[in-house]
C-alpha cells in the first residue's frame, strides 16, 4: 500500500505545468497503475496530494490522476531532477 498525504488545502493549492510531451495520467501513484488518459505538454492542474516524493494527484479542466514529478513542473518553476 502507498502512503498518501493531502499536502494543500483549496485555498493554497499549487498549480503545475505538464512540460513532457505526454504525461500519463495514472489511476494510482506508481509506473504500474492504469494509464487514465496522456496529458500534452502546456495542461495545467491543481495539486491535490503527494503520494511520497514523486507522484502528486492532479485536477485537471477534465480529470483527476496522478501524474509523475518528472513530467510537471510548479508554477513557481520547480521541477524532478531525475
Amino acid at each position: 500500500m502507498v502512503a498518501v498525504s493531502p499536502i494543500f488545502s483549496q485555498d493554497n493549492a499549487e498549480t503545475v505545468t505538464v512540460t513532457a510531451v505526454q504525461a500519463n495520467l495514472r489511476g494510482t501513484p506508481d509506473n504500474t497503475g492504469l494509464v487514465m488518459t496522456k496529458l500534452a505538454r502546456g495542461v495545467t492542474g491543481r495539486v491535490i496530494m503527494a503520494s511520497g516524493e514523486s507522484w502528486y494527484l492532479i485536477q485537471t479542466e477534465k480529470y483527476v490522476g496522478w501524474v509523475h514529478l518528472s513530467t510537471i513542473k510548479f508554477d513557481d518553476g520547480t521541477s524532478a531532477v531525475i
